[in-house]
């Protein structure tokens, strides 16, 4: 028994199925619900909407042959009436009152089957539950641009190139045990180093028996722009020395020390550079690595020193190319300073 048969029999059971007009009624308020239900969807076509009437009085007919007196035809063949769903017509009320198993089984599929174009969206109860699936899209939607947001802040795209280089003012952090510069450093003095007066000169491209050039390494003497430069150059990571008169070590000693290295890679031959040194007792300087293009730069770094007597001369040791691919440095000049 399907779902439209079962309702409108079980509405003449709750009356007098025995008196035609009882009947009638409830027919007409399975043609009014069968009405409702094609009226609610917006998908349904005509032809579809007509398949389910045709339908719905067939098996109003076959129910009504079986209270008809045998030798009558049954009354019910004739298409019932439909009836002016959108008017308070009697029917709605003799189905809510008297039949009220038909009310609750109006929204069910025809006896023909749901098929694409006949299928009872009201019925089904995954559909009923589409509210719930717009708000599991809306929280997704949300999720979404909430972790739009979180990354956008955690980016630093909306920060300043300054804040997002992480730049800071001379010397550079430390990591790892070394400093590294970034290849952004502009023409000349920076970070108020022209500031400084008194410079003790370490090295000079005329001084240049000052300087200790181990072996796979070499330091020519050069002309660049009308100005005198050292290039070095080293093989399987040797440095070369440039030597810190004991002196010059006393008269630093006790106090802040800023190291300016003055250099400038060959012309279409950025090279990255490492920088220690070794200051006899005041002790060393760790080790740094800067980016060095072709344009001239001053190279920094500041180290405090302990207030004794260093007893020796010291060195800083230059490797010109950390990658070890052959290529070179010119140095300009090497010079420190007490900056307190």
């Amino acid at each position: 028994m399907d779902a439209i048969e079962k309702a409108i029999r079980n509405a003449l059971e709750k009356g007098d199925a025995g008196d035609e007009a009882f009947r009638q009624r409830v027919y007409n308020s399975a043609f009014a619900a069968l009405e409702r239900a094609l009226n609610a969807r917006d998908t349904i076509t005509p032809e579809a909407a007509e398949k389910r009437r045709i339908g719905l009085r067939a098996k109003i007919a076959e129910i009504e042959s079986e209270f008809v007196p045998a030798g009558r035809e049954p009354q019910a063949e004739t298409p019932a009436p439909v009836p002016d769903v959108a008017a308070p017509a009697a029917p709605r009320e003799v189905v809510e009152s008297r039949a009220p198993d038909l009310v609750a089984e109006d929204r069910l599929s025809a006896s023909d089957g749901p098929d694409e174009d006949d299928y009872d969206y009201e019925a089904d109860p995954t559909l009923r539950r589409r509210p719930f699936a717009k708000l599991f899209v809306a929280a997704l939607l949300l999720a979404a641009i909430g972790t739009g947001v979180w990354w956008t802040l955690q980016s630093g795209i909306l920060l300043s190139l300054d804040e997002r280089s992480g730049a800071v003012p001379n010397p550079p952090p430390e990591l790892d045990g070394e400093n590294f510069r970034p290849e952004d450093v502009p023409d000349g003095p920076e970070d108020g180093a022209d500031q400084v007066r008194d410079w003790i000169g370490i090295f000079e491209p005329a001084n240049s028996t000052e300087v200790t050039v181990p072996g796979g390494a070499r330091a020519d003497l050069v002309e660049r722009d009308g100005e005198s430069y050292l290039r070095i150059s080293s093989a399987g990571g040797a440095e070369i020395l440039f030597d810190i008169g004991e002196g010059t070590l006393e008269r630093i000693a006790g106090g802040r020390a800023l190291f300016s290295i003055l250099a400038r890679a060959e012309e279409g031959k950025p090279t990255q550079i490492s920088i220690a040194c070794d200051l006899a007792e005041l002790g060393d300087c760790g080790r740094k690595r800067y980016e060095v293009g072709p344009t001239p730069g001053e190279f920094l770094f500041e180290i405090d020193l302990p207030d004794r007597n260093p007893g020796a001369a010291g060195t800083i040791a230059v490797n010109p190319d950390v990658s070890n691919s052959g290529l070179s440095l010119d140095i300009k000049e090497i010079r420190v300073a007490i900056t307190r």
